[in-house]
């Protein structure tokens, strides 16, 4: 395998420099809008700066997160659009429940943008500020709903559709191949750190580390994938076949730490012979790791410890296989019938969903009270950048500090939109004074958003100087109404940030103990159930919890999920009605033990198990020997993570339920 990938004889050195690529969105973002503008205003339509404001919101430095945005914006905004028709319908004369349905409304979508992924999140959150969006305009003519909906859902159309002409005539994407050679780069990295742990017999603190490092890096893929699907046709229905690879890496990286706690744990010459032959037989070659799965089953495997290297290798193997499958069908060197099956949607842990629906609850609700007390004319604009704000930003990370910077840029956006609308703007009247003018303000600005320092405040910048200038076919210059739309706008998002700021997200700390507490839940009720998910399921499911643990996980904390991801797949496997099983009986009570918590007595009979099976008459049978791996992966892992495969059931429930929320935001 090579370094990086190339498609279509594209360098990989080809992407203009970061200063270069910066000035080049600037310029497509000044394009986008100002070709939605000149459309909207052909049509006369209304209000033509949302057509502007979409065309900039959708425009993205990435030519496939654009054209993804695009049409998941054009879905939220289909799906809100109908929303606000039918609640209007349902609540014709009643003012409070068409505000409480609204605001149930914006708590769904906010749900929803939160266990829903890139930018399927992001056609969420449309659907709900989508539908604040013509509140705001229906308000005081509801009998019109319909009407102002068709009439934004066709502004927010005509910004879409510009955005995606201007990126499409100016960006051929790089996405694809940059898709491409992480992919190569995380199998390089996993393959070859594999085996330079077999190489070495033992796992030092650096495999330790990079094996970390490959977590985060594998959990990135994800938004990798959406991109480069965002500008290829042919991907998009091989969804599932480059989920199966990203799985498929860690899947690897399971294996990976199988062996290396294996060699700590033995740590005898034979072991690292048996190694060092093992690693002979590996190679580099992406599309060989099946021939040399095969080639290592085919060794003799006279004990349960070769049993046990052989294969966590050969899973390991064929992972890597079903990644470097997916590399094949990126880079356009394999093809592939597209999957008829469909993608489940698996959700880590539903709890931060419920608070971020509650925060947008509460945004909504201290906008609309604000409204209704003070009769202000501005409070529907309001209310609706209150959505804005809360739903898009309660899903971060960083929620609150990215609302601040996104509020203060919104600040500096009216200040600016007030010197160009009262200061610039009267000295011209045609369309291309207009157009230099947006221009000469949106290019740095555009520019400035794709860099780190003071990003969320450029955003706020780029994203609200349009609503803020509000353009239209009839220019008017009306200080009072402006004043009262920007401090509507600028109400809105610092409604937002104090929602976000009153109702704190769940700490790192204790998402990490919530999902570690799920595994733990599941992987008991995997020893009991009578029918459970296969190990196809379950290395879904571990994988997206992976994929969720924040950044603070601390490694003992990953190495946990990841000992859960191992034990629940040999669980799955040992219960399995095998033919030439002996001592059933002692392996369900080791079973029924680990689901019951008792962790040393499950340890216990489960070596009882191991060492029944190794002191048997006659050689053992290939599935005697593989059931007495699994037996000792489980083993291993209590003594390895002894705390918590030993955590009672009851401080297990304590972490799931709603009650140990609230004592640890006490505490």
């Amino acid at each position: 395998m090579s370094a990086a990938a190339t498609l279509d004889g594209e360098a990989p050195d080809a992407a203009p420099s970061p200063v270069v690529a910066a000035i080049l969105f600037g310029l497509r973002l000044s394009a986008s809008v100002l070709l939605a503008l000149f459309v909207a205003y052909k049509l006369e339509l209304e209000n033509a700066f949302w057509a502007g404001t979409s065309a900039g919101i959708v425009c993205q430095p990435v030519l496939g997160a654009s054209l993804r945005k695009g049409r998941f914006r054009a879905i939220g905004t289909v799906i809100g659009a109908i929303a606000i028709v039918v609640l209007t319908a349902a609540f014709p004369q009643d003012r409070f429940g068409m505000l409480a349905a609204l605001t149930l409304w914006c708590g769904l979508c906010g749900f929803l943008a939160t266990i829903l992924r890139n930018f399927a999140s992001y056609a969420a959150a449309l659907a709900g500020y989508t539908a604040a969006i013509v509140f705001a305009d229906a308000v005081n003519a509801p009998g019109e709903a319909f009407e102002l909906a068709v009439m934004r859902g066709t502004e927010i159309g005509i910004g879409i559709v510009s955005a995606g002409l201007v990126l499409t005539l100016t960006d051929f994407g790089r996405a694809r191949a940059t898709l491409a050679r992480s992919f190569t780069a995380t199998l390089d990295t996993i393959a070859h750190g594999l085996a330079e742990t077999l190489a070495i017999g033992g796992d030092p603190p650096s495999a330790r580390a990079r094996r970390r490092d490959l977590v985060g890096r594998v959990v990135g893929l994800h938004a990798a994938v959406d991109e480069a699907i965002g500008e290829s046709a042919e991907l998009r229905y091989r969804r599932q076949a480059l989920q199966a690879g990203i799985e498929g890496f860690f899947s690897a990286l399971s294996s990976w730490r199988a062996i290396a706690n294996h060699l700590e744990v033995m740590g005898s010459d034979w072991h690292r012979a048996l190694a060092a032959r093992l690693r002979s037989m590996l190679t580099m070659d992406g599309r060989a790791f099946n021939r040399t799965a095969r080639r290592l089953l085919a060794l003799p495997t006279p004990d349960v410890a070769t049993r046990f290297m052989i294969d966590n290798l050969v899973r390991a193997q064929l992972a890597l296989q079903r990644a470097a499958d997916s590399l094949g069908l990126i880079e356009g060197s394999r093809r592939e019938a597209p999957r008829r099956g469909r993608l489940h949607l698996v959700v880590p842990d539903l709890m931060p969903a419920f608070v971020n629906a509650f925060r947008v609850v509460v945004a909504l609700a201290a906008a609309e009270l604000f409204w209704i007390e003070t009769a202000w004319s501005a409070g529907p604009m309001m209310v609706t950048f209150a959505a804005v704000g809360v739903i898009l930003f309660s899903p971060r990370e960083e929620a609150y500090s990215a609302v601040i910077g996104f509020t203060v840029g919104t600040m500096l956006a009216a200040a600016l939109a007030a010197v160009v609308n009262f200061a610039v703007l009267p000295a011209f009247s045609d369309f291309t004074s207009f157009a230099v003018v947006v221009a000469l303000v949106l290019t740095p600005l555009g520019a400035l958003s794709t860099g780190t320092r003071g990003r969320a405040i450029f955003l706020g910048m780029a994203a609200n100087f349009i609503p803020l200038l509000g353009p239209s076919n009839l220019p008017h210059y009306d200080v009072g109404n402006f004043l009262n739309l920007a401090l509507g706008i600028v109400g809105g998002t610092v409604t937002a940030a104090l929602a976000l700021r009153l109702v704190p997200p769940l700490s790192p700390a204790y998402r990490v103990e919530r999902l570690l507490a799920r595994a733990l839940r599941d992987t008991r009720r995997l020893a009991v159930a009578r029918r459970g998910p296969n190990r196809g399921a379950w290395t879904t499911l571990m994988s997206e919890r992976l994929a969720a643990l924040p950044a603070e996980t601390s490694p003992e904390q990953g190495a946990r999920l990841v000992a859960a991801l191992s034990v629940g797949d040999s669980i799955i496997f040992l219960r399995r009605p095998h033919r030439t099983l002996d001592a059933r009986a002692t392996l369900d009570r080791a079973l029924a033990d680990f689901a019951a918590g008792n962790a040393q007595a499950a340890r216990d009979r489960l070596y009882a198990f191991e060492q029944f099976h190794a002191a048997g008459g006659g050689e053992a049978t290939t599935e005697q020997l593989r059931c007495r791996v699994a037996a000792r992966v489980i083993a291993d892992a209590i003594d390895r993570h002894r705390n918590f495969f030993a955590m009672p059931p009851r401080q297990v429930l304590a972490s799931l339920s709603p009650l140990g929320m609230l004592a640890h935001a006490l505490h």
